[in-house]
Protein backbone atom coordinates (compact mmCIF):
# COMPACT_ATOMS: atom_id res chain seq x y z
CA UNK A 1 0.00 0.00 0.00
CA UNK A 2 1.33 3.16 -1.00
CA UNK A 3 2.13 5.94 1.51
CA UNK A 4 -0.76 8.22 2.40
CA UNK A 5 -0.95 11.30 -0.06
CA UNK A 6 0.96 8.98 -2.94
CA UNK A 7 -1.69 7.44 -4.45
CA UNK A 8 -1.20 8.88 -7.50
CA UNK A 9 2.19 9.84 -7.96
CA UNK A 10 3.09 6.73 -10.00
CA UNK A 11 0.58 7.46 -12.73
CA UNK A 12 1.69 11.14 -12.83
CA UNK A 13 5.37 10.21 -12.05
CA UNK A 14 8.06 10.74 -15.15
CA UNK A 15 8.35 7.79 -17.62
CA UNK A 16 10.85 5.05 -16.35
CA UNK A 17 13.53 4.11 -19.42
CA UNK A 18 16.45 2.03 -19.82
CA UNK A 19 19.69 3.39 -21.07
CA UNK A 20 21.56 0.74 -22.86
CA UNK A 21 25.01 1.38 -25.00
CA UNK A 22 25.61 -2.17 -25.85
CA UNK A 23 29.02 -3.49 -23.88
CA UNK A 24 29.40 -0.16 -22.28
CA UNK A 25 26.51 0.67 -20.20
CA UNK A 26 23.31 -0.58 -18.96
CA UNK A 27 21.68 1.60 -16.43
CA UNK A 28 17.61 2.12 -15.60
CA UNK A 29 16.97 6.32 -16.06
CA UNK A 30 13.78 8.43 -15.81
CA UNK A 31 13.36 10.74 -18.38
CA UNK A 32 13.91 14.02 -16.96
CA UNK A 33 13.70 16.93 -20.10
CA UNK A 34 13.13 16.67 -23.63
CA UNK A 35 13.48 19.18 -26.07
CA UNK A 36 13.26 19.54 -29.88
CA UNK A 37 14.76 22.20 -32.07
CA UNK A 38 13.56 22.62 -35.60
CA UNK A 39 15.82 22.98 -38.45
CA UNK A 40 14.10 22.64 -41.17
CA UNK A 41 10.51 22.83 -43.05
CA UNK A 42 9.00 21.36 -46.14
CA UNK A 43 7.20 23.54 -48.68
CA UNK A 44 3.96 21.90 -46.83
CA UNK A 45 4.91 23.00 -43.01
CA UNK A 46 5.87 19.33 -42.11
CA UNK A 47 9.30 19.20 -40.01
CA UNK A 48 11.96 17.32 -42.13
CA UNK A 49 15.05 18.21 -39.88
CA UNK A 50 14.51 18.42 -35.91
CA UNK A 51 17.72 18.16 -33.20
CA UNK A 52 15.89 16.20 -30.46
CA UNK A 53 18.16 17.25 -26.12
CA UNK A 54 17.29 14.38 -23.71
CA UNK A 55 18.01 14.29 -20.02
CA UNK A 56 17.92 11.28 -18.27
CA UNK A 57 18.39 10.75 -14.47
CA UNK A 58 20.11 7.42 -13.07
CA UNK A 59 17.50 5.90 -11.02
CA UNK A 60 18.88 3.90 -7.78
CA UNK A 61 16.21 1.70 -6.40
CA UNK A 62 18.71 -0.11 -3.86
CA UNK A 63 20.65 2.09 -1.29
CA UNK A 64 24.54 1.40 -1.87
CA UNK A 65 27.32 1.93 0.93
CA UNK A 66 30.41 3.79 -0.05
CA UNK A 67 31.62 0.07 1.75
CA UNK A 68 30.27 -1.48 -0.97
CA UNK A 69 31.70 0.67 -3.70
CA UNK A 70 35.25 0.04 -2.09
CA UNK A 71 34.76 -3.80 -1.86
CA UNK A 72 33.76 -3.34 -5.67
CA UNK A 73 37.38 -1.78 -6.81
Amino acid sequence: MPPKGTEGVPATAPPRTLFIWPNVLTIETVLTDLEFQYKQFAADGKVQVYTATVTFEEILDVRVTSEERRQEV
